[in-house]
């Protein structure tokens, strides 16, 4: 079974005229890079983070521009979603028909595939 955390790319977030302009980076990962902490998982425990990412004109995270800006509640997803951070690939944003950096809300989701939805998972689908 996997121990992954899921995250939903900025660009489902975006609205639909900086997706036209090319003004958000569009996450390049196939399978989000978030690990599930195993005590947490173990114990069913869920929860959200946001990051604030700076993504450069390569497409790369830097590390240094990384920050929980919505905790979890708990430490260890928290640092869990820091880590995988590093490890995201995006095509950057463009300008000018130039690629660009900029920074960008990122949020992932802990979820454990047998635990009861949390109240913010309305919305949400489960795969």
């Amino acid at each position: 079974m996997l121990r992954d955390g899921t995250a939903l790319p900025p660009a489902r977030l975006a609205n639909a005229a900086d997706l036209a302009e090319g003004t958000v980076p569009r996450m390049l990962n196939v399978e989000p890079p978030f690990r599930y902490p195993t005590e947490l998982y173990a114990r069913k425990v869920q929860g959200d983070v946001t990051l604030r990412l700076h993504v450069d004109s390569t497409g790369r995270v830097r590390p240094e521009s990384t920050s929980v800006i919505a905790s979890s509640g708990y430490a260890a997803l928290d640092s869990a979603a820091v880590r995988g951070a590093a490890a995201l690939r995006f095509a950057p944003a463009v300008r000018d028909g130039r690629p660009v950096g900029r920074s960008i809300r990122f949020p992932v989701l802990f979820r454990h595939p047998t635990a009861p939805p949390l109240p913010t998972d309305t919305s949400l689908k489960r795969f």
